[in-house]
């Protein structure tokens, strides 16, 4: 049994399994409130869109989320497959990643208001300078409420997409390519306003100069708003392993975001990767 904590839009879950211990038959149920009293079916394992294959190891299952907000779910897990290293386990799990938005606070919703009523009635009295600074003010009161909205984008790189989602998994996990360049591709799935960009490099191996640019809406007319120049924290040198580049963010609205990578390092285990990254955090707040 999971508590979310509040009430939350879920739009998929998924079960990493430990080794071939995978359960073939499970159920999901979920609830509005504290209690399990009323508990809905809300996924099975016919529900998964993917599985992990017979004899496989470490895989996944991952199913759609669904339509109404809920904070409790509840695992019913059934017809497990016995561990093949003598322990007697039949169910064993990794991890579980439940992805999704909190169900929009009211608070927000005022804030909104109130700065569509105050920006309207500042513009028809005080100068250009002064609606700036009123603006201003208001993305800073959004900004403090700023969450990750990284963790439901969809990806795509140029090189090494089978391991692209590690980037964004939460985890240390590694993505990285043998080419000297690559692109990392990132829709967000609605519009927001971008507070802080982070990457966890993989190594040493980390772009010594990178540009990021961005589009609004489906369409591809990119702009770019950052590059390496505008990081407060990068990698010191290729003596520093596994560090963070960090940035602000930017004014433009963003849906989707574009990351050209260069001048890598290659690994010194002898991998012959170039580029490597361990995960890109993306903050900010919907527009």
């Amino acid at each position: 049994k999971i508590d979310l904590g509040r009430l939350c839009n879920i739009s998929a879950i998924e079960i990493q399994w430990w080794g071939i211990s995978v359960s073939r038959k499970y159920k999901i149920y979920a609830s509005p409130d504290k209690s399990n009293s009323e508990s809905t079916l809300v996924a099975t394992h016919h529900s998964a869109i993917e599985s992990p294959p017979p004899d496989e190891y470490n895989e996944w299952s991952k199913l759609p989320g669904w339509d109404r907000e809920m904070r409790k779910i509840k695992f019913v897990f059934k017809k497990g497959h016995k561990d093949p290293w003598g322990m007697n386990v039949l169910i064993g799990i990794r991890q579980i990643q439940i992805l999704g938005q909190e169900k929009e606070d009211p608070t927000s919703l005022t804030t909104n208001l109130l700065e569509r009523y105050l920006l309207k009635r500042v513009q028809k009295t005080f100068s250009k300078e002064f609606s700036q600074i009123a603006k201003d003010f208001f993305i800073d009161i959004k900004k403090s409420g700023s969450s990750l909205i990284s963790i439901n984008a969809s990806i795509t790189t140029s090189s090494g997409q089978d391991l692209a989602y590690n980037l964004l998994d939460g985890t240390d996990s590694e993505w990285w390519t043998k080419k000297k360049e690559a692109t990392i591709e990132l829709d967000l799935g609605r519009s927001y306003h971008v507070a802080l960009f982070e990457i966890k490099w993989w190594g040493i191996s980390f772009a010594a100069s990178f540009t990021v640019s961005v589009a609004m809406g489906d369409e591809d007319n990119y702009v770019e708003v950052m590059t390496r120049g505008n990081c407060y924290e990068h990698p010191a040198g290729r003596d520093s392993y596994n560090e963070w580049s960090k940035s602000n963010g930017w004014e433009q609205i963003t849906r989707k975001i574009k990351i050209h990578l260069k001048d890598g390092c290659i690994d010194p285990w002898f991998k012959k990767y170039y580029l490597g990254a361990r995960c890109i955090q993306i903050t900010g707040f919907p527009a």
